[in-house]
């Protein structure tokens, strides 16, 4: 992620760096770059997508606050981007070890 050591990376702003990936991912070098990495291209623009869809079920206020989703809201997501809790609370989960690990820097 492009961010400065002291900035705050917001949730709305992971959702956009990781729509950036499968944006850069269609190009040559975007290419060459998951294939060097032993990446399975089709994995990874499925776990795209998927990130995609939690993000767009998400409300204006999901996006500002995350960490306040209550089980009920994250059921909601869940269902609004057909995808399970336990994937919600995995991406939630990641973004908090992104900004703590940018806040350690």
């Amino acid at each position: 992620m492009s961010t400065h050591p002291n900035s705050t990376l917001s949730f709305a702003d992971f959702l956009r760096e990781v729509t950036h990936v499968r944006e850069v991912m269609v190009t040559p070098a975007g290419r060459g770059v998951v294939h060097e990495a032993g990446v399975e291209p089709s994995c990874l623009l499925e776990r795209i997508h998927l990130v995609e869809r939690i993000g767009a079920a998400m409300t204006a206020q999901d996006l500002a606050d995350p960490g306040s989703l209550t089980f009920a809201d994250r059921e909601r997501v869940a269902s609004g981007s057909d995808a399970s809790v336990d994937e919600v609370d995995d991406l939630l989960a990641r973004y908090r070890r992104i900004v703590g690990a940018a806040g350690s820097r």
